[in-house]
């Protein structure tokens, strides 16, 4: 009994640690974003992930090049804010996945827990994806501009997304589906 309750402890610990962590670089990210928003790229960092051409990427370096001053590199913070990426990729992946995992043991409905368990898995791979992603922009950011490179660094961001967007779909869908294999319980029982 008493190895339950920490496990229990323990796991709600590691869970609020994920949740901080992740919270924390959001915070970071944006702050260190702020500088990459131009009139040329309104969305930031968004405009060198979602680059599907070598000129798409050269257009954007080029952009934040031309915005910088000695004292306001925005390459220089675009590479940074993507160093912190790892950060937040680290702690995104692992507490979707932490949460998908738990729900997945909550929800009544097995096909509901299944795709839980499928999404859990999911969100670690969003995270690998985010890892290539990097990767490439952190190439691109440092003058190797290549075809290649910016057509795997665009793949891997749009999968990347659509997995995120998956597995945050899928937490919704079960949050839902336990409240309400939840309330009907509770009627039943009154």
């Amino acid at each position: 009994m008493f190895s339950n309750v920490l496990q229990l402890l323990d796991k709600k610990f590691s869970t609020l640690i994920l949740l901080s962590g992740t919270i924390i670089m959001i915070f970071i990210m944006v702050m260190t974003g702020k500088i990459l928003t131009t009139r040329e790229t309104p969305c930031g960092i968004l405009h060198l992930e979602l680059a599907s051409t070598k000129h798409q990427v050269q257009l954007v370096v080029a952009s934040w090049k031309k915005k910088s001053s000695i004292n306001n590199d925005i390459v220089v913070a675009a590479k940074i804010n993507t160093w912190f990426d790892f950060a937040f990729l680290f702690f995104y992946s692992l507490l979707l996945f932490t949460f998908c995992s738990s729900l997945s043991r909550l929800v009544v409905n097995k096909l509901m827990a299944s795709v839980l368990s499928f999404f859990a898995t999911v969100a670690l791979i969003a995270g690998g994806f985010d890892i290539v992603e990097n990767i490439g922009m952190l190439l691109s950011l440092s003058g190797i501009v290549t075809q290649s490179i910016t057509l795997i660094t665009f793949l891997v961001s749009i999968i990347k997304w659509v997995l995120v967007l998956g597995v945050v779909a899928s937490l919704l869908i079960g949050v839902v589906v336990f409240f309400f294999s939840r309330n009907r319980k509770d009627k039943r029982y009154k």
